[in-house]
């Protein structure tokens, strides 16, 4: 098995067996973790949105939005003869972070309600969330064991460390 260390962004995901951590860091977007245990598989998204504009035109599926990574995951569950309901689902992110949305729906809920209906549907337990309020979160992702390390911040610190150990060569 492969020691691998990934960085997701935006619109980046993830499904399969290794050693390693993934990383990412989330204002309002949302990331779904699904683990399971028994054959050590992982599945890792980060959306940006909860589906796709209806204007948009599309060639294909898109981890950007949420009920389009669902249905890559579930895919490649499928590929290894399982269910979604195999799973277990965390879920992290969907924190209301424009001012000017305060007023209306803010993105970050709607994402956090539509992984939580596809999950639903799904039949696929949520076994540990963090989600909401006015949050940036970084989550670091043991792929081999499934656990998830939370950490908040009301503002986004974790990428403003780390554009400064690059740019002063500060180490890890």
């Amino acid at each position: 098995m492969a020691n691998t260390d990934i960085f997701l962004k935006p619109g980046d995901w993830f499904f399969g067996k290794t050693q390693g951590t993934a990383t990412t860091i989330l204002g309002s977007c949302v990331s779904l973790v699904l683990w399971q245990p028994e054959r050590k598989l992982i599945g890792i998204s980060h959306a940006l949105l909860p589906h796709r504009p209806s204007a948009t035109s599309t060639t294909g599926l898109s981890a950007r939005f949420a009920d389009e990574v669902v249905l890559l995951l579930s895919r490649e569950i499928t590929k290894h003869q399982l269910k979604p309901m195999d799973f277990q689902a965390k879920l992290f992110g969907g924190g209301d972070m424009f001012c000017f949305e305060r007023m209306h729906d803010p993105v970050g809920e709607k994402n956090i309600r539509a992984f939580s209906r596809m999950l639903n549907e799904l039949d696929v337990d949520i076994v540990q969330s963090d989600l909401g309020g006015q949050l940036y979160r970084k989550l670091t992702i043991c792929m081999a064991t499934g656990q998830v390390e939370v950490k908040c911040s009301p503002v986004n610190c974790f990428e403003l460390v780390a554009a400064a150990e690059k740019t002063h060569g500060v180490p890890h």
